[in-house]
């Protein structure tokens, strides 16, 4: 078993819920694996299947139970944090 379903272990779910995070896990990270974004190969990973699984996990202790939900926000998060942090456009203010 993967480090991932590991992290779905130690969450208090039962077997129905788990099969729902890890469907949602799989499929996020198929969506990602398709999409050729450098996040989903080496070095990152890892890194970003941690990401998708700690997301799903999080959302599910807060009810969230829709497999496509669970994965388009997780896939949403990773490839936010891809982007990094958003900066709005300099104001007239900034130009002086």
């Amino acid at each position: 078993m993967t480090t991932v379903y590991r992290v779905f272990e130690r969450k208090p779910f039962d077997p129905a819920i788990r099969d729902i995070m890890g469907l949602a896990f799989d499929t996020a990270w198929q969506k990602l694996l398709v999409s050729g974004t450098p996040i989903a190969s080496s070095p990152y990973a890892n890194a970003t299947r941690e990401a998708l699984a700690i997301r799903i996990v999080d959302l599910a202790k807060s009810g969230e139970r829709d497999v496509n939900r669970l994965r388009d926000d997780a896939v949403a998060l990773v490839l936010d944090a891809q982007r990094g942090p958003r900066t709005a456009a300099p104001t007239a203010h900034a130009a002086r």
